[in-house]
């Protein structure tokens, strides 16, 4: 089992619980493709199938977890089971890789109900993941409907908060619980010593709220006095931002800016997180991000004519990547931490040509290289026969 094949299963089960299902998928999907066992497979389709429960898509969950099984995975013959009440007898694998129905899923999944938003917080909460625990829940409460919904997941959050020795909030929800008239929640605050008679419960959601702040004014929806779909935040400093927000939080697609910079794309927990454009005094970069960091595949345009596109980490140059001077010159081949590091080629607008091992930015071990009497060694222009000086730059021949 690689390294990477670790780390991408575990990232792939992070992003799980915490609902990023599309990013899950895509992690554990380049993860199949590093199995070298029939076991490291089966775990990885395993997961696969987890990710598509999850997200409401039985069909789909069904065909991974009997992949899964047929590969020997014994937790995917126990999940078709518990979950789907499905008897399975493993076969022999018919394919060495997963099928592309059950790496996208099928077209129709089903709306996550308030019971799925339940049914996951309970295992969460077998599993001691309370946080997580806590925002399906939350998540439970925003979409439900009835008294009895209500009442149900405020009094299972409270319960939560306990876990968490959060007694404060504890008390508030089963305080609002009792309010839709759960008698559990009654009991319970009785048991504190708290003495509480129910009142009119009034919904968590606003539509076109106004929350001002010492640093600026909120307007949109909120829930539970939260920004939480879609609104505008404009600061007193100069900062805005205008899109989707989820229990406080920028979450979806957004629009940043201040006085430096200004985002567009995809967030995640109050991070750009996805596809985005971000433009600042440096210049314009559009593609991948992650954490709030350029990191993925993406195209940076500097503000003086110089384009680089192609993998970053982090906010760096890392990976494979193509970078264009204003002049013509271009180098593509390896980069670490914005350094040309490996194996790379630069071209020189003239035609020259140097191919091989470069350390630090410079090519310090040559593979191939086009002659050097044709060319100039200061810009890479053709010399013409005969010539004492450049014809691009003026350097002496010689």
């Amino acid at each position: 089992m690689s390294d990477k094949f670790k780390a991408l299963m575990s990232k792939g089960t992070d992003h799980m619980m915490h609902f990023d299902f599309d990013e899950a998928l895509e992690v554990l999907l380049e993860a199949v493709e590093l199995t070298e066992t029939q076991e490291e497979k089966g775990e990885c389709i395993y997961n696969i199938g987890r990710v598509h429960e999850r997200r409401g898509d039985k069909e789909t969950s069904i065909d991974c977890m009997n992949m899964a099984a047929d590969c020997g995975n014994q937790k995917a013959i126990k999940f078709l089971k518990e979950k789907f009440d499905i008897d399975y007898t493993p076969e022999a694998p018919e394919s060495s890789s997963i099928s592309s129905e059950a790496a996208e899923g099928s077209q129709a999944v089903t709306e996550r109900s308030h019971w799925w938003y339940m049914d996951v917080a309970f295992e969460l909460i077998n599993d001691e993941d309370y946080d997580t625990a806590i925002d399906c829940l939350t998540d439970a409460i925003f979409i439900s409907k009835t008294d009895e919904e209500f009442a149900d997941a405020y009094s299972m959050r409270a319960f939560v908060y306990v876990k968490k020795g959060e007694h404060d909030r504890c008390i508030a929800d089963h305080k609002t619980a009792a309010n839709y008239k759960d008698k559990d929640a009654l009991e319970a605050l009785q048991k504190m010593g708290i003495s509480y008679t129910p009142q009119k419960p009034s919904s968590p959601i606003k539509k076109n709220d106004k929350i001002t702040y010492d640093n600026g004014v909120y307007e949109g929806d909120t829930f539970e006095g939260k920004h939480h779909g879609k609104g505008k935040f404009t600061g007193t400093n100069g900062k805005s931002f205008e899109g989707e927000w989820k229990y406080g939080k920028q979450h979806g697609k957004g629009i940043y800016k201040d006085a430096n910079e200004e985002y567009d794309g995809d967030w995640v927990d109050g991070k750009s997180h996805g596809k985005g454009k971000r433009s600042d005094n440096d210049g314009v970069y559009e593609g991948d991000f992650e954490n709030g960091s350029k990191h993925g595949n993406g195209k940076f345009i500097w503000k003086n004519g110089d384009v680089y596109e192609g993998d970053w980490n982090d906010g760096e140059r890392t990976g494979k990547g193509k970078y264009t001077w204003p002049n013509g010159t271009i180098y593509e081949g390896d980069w670490v931490e914005n350094k040309r590091i490996g194996m790379g080629k630069t071209t020189y607008p003239g035609g020259k040509i140097e191919e091989g091992r470069y350390e630090n930015n410079r090519l310090v071990e040559a593979i191939a290289s086009s002659p050097a009497k044709k060319f100039c060694g200061k810009c890479g222009n053709k010399l013409n026969e005969g010539a004492k000086f450049c014809g691009g730059c003026g350097e002496k021949i010689g």
